[in-house]
């Protein structure tokens, strides 16, 4: 699969799905399916015109009511389309995989990343004894999944621990060095979690402008 020029646009929508996504491939009923679905329609957006700048087919966006509440689906049926996600080693046996060009190409990595964050994480903030503690979490059901962010994380230099919570896995980010070198190494595309993170933090402490300096 060539993928030069689109690395992130790749990685990113392989995020989204490795965080919150299905990649169906029952050969059987010729079920080939892509889909994700999220309540935010900004998020989704960006996943329709990420996957489209690649696919050969062409996605759709949609919309689900349950009760009061909504949420976007994006979803393709392509079996030429999968099938890429399988070449890039991204699924296989119905289940999703850390492709290989996470180690091998930091853009990929980069967006494959800001995937995650998008489709999983969440902005904590608590204040104890008149301190405030702002932190960034995954949960999940999947040891296998949060050491393999962690992995990830390390190779851009940012540190974070996994550990049991409750019935399920947590991953967290916490200090300030750690999230404003998550803001500027990775990022995000939704603009909500961007704009608290960035105001729980108020400012840029010098340190993490000299690091950055260093890995230019």
């Amino acid at each position: 699969m060539v993928i030069c020029g689109k690395e992130k646009y790749i990685g990113y929508v392989c995020g989204m799905l490795y965080g919150r996504g299905m990649i169906s491939l029952n050969a059987k009923y010729g079920n080939y399916l892509i889909l994700f679905e999220s309540g935010k329609k900004h998020l989704a957006e960006v996943f329709l015109s990420y996957l489209n700048m690649f696919a050969i087919k062409k996605a759709r966006m949609g919309m689900k009511k349950r009760g009061d509440k909504k949420s976007f689906v994006v979803s393709l049926y392509s079996k030429a389309d999968v099938e890429l996600f399988k070449e890039l080693g991204f699924v296989s046996n119905g289940k999703k995989h850390v492709p290989s060009l996470c180690t091998e190409n930091a853009v990929f990595r980069k967006f494959f990343l800001r995937g995650i964050l998008d489709s999983k994480a969440t902005i904590q903030v608590r204040v104890s004894q008149g301190k405030k503690r702002v932190c960034l979490r995954i949960f999940s059901m999947s040891l296998d999944f949060l050491e393999d962010v962690r992995e990830l994380l390390l190779l851009e230099g940012i540190k974070s621990i996994v550990y049991r919570s409750g019935t399920c896995y947590c991953l967290e980010i916490n200090g300030k060095t750690k999230l404003w070198l998550l803001i500027k190494k990775v990022g995000f595309e939704d603009e909500e979690k961007t704009m608290k993170l960035r105001k729980e933090l108020e400012y840029v402490p010098v340190h993490v402008h000299e690091m950055m300096n260093q890995t230019v």
